[in-house]
C-alpha cells in the first residue's frame, strides 16, 4: 500500500515537472532581454557578454568576429 502511494506521488511529481518543463521552452523561444543595461546577448550562440567587449554588425551583438561574420553569411 506505501509503495503504490509513493509510486504515484513519483509519477504525478514527474508529469508535473514535465510539462512545466514544457510550458517553459515554449515562451522560452521570445527573444529575451538583457540581464542588465551593461550586458548583451550574442545574436547567434545566445551568450550575454559585456557590452563593451561585443562586437556590433547590421544593428546586433556578437561574442565573436566569428559569430559576426556567420551571421552575415
Amino acid at each position: 500500500m506505501l509503495a503504490r502511494l509513493l509510486i504515484g506521488l513519483v509519477v504525478i511529481g514527474a508529469i508535473v515537472m514535465f510539462v512545466r518543463g514544457m510550458r517553459g521552452r515554449a515562451t522560452g523561444t521570445a527573444e529575451r532581454p538583457a540581464i542588465d543595461a551593461r550586458t548583451v546577448r550574442c545574436a547567434h550562440c545566445q551568450v550575454y557578454l559585456p557590452r563593451d567587449e561585443a562586437v556590433e554588425a547590421d544593428g546586433r551583438s556578437y561574442c565573436s568576429r566569428e559569430h559576426a561574420e556567420r551571421a552575415r553569411a
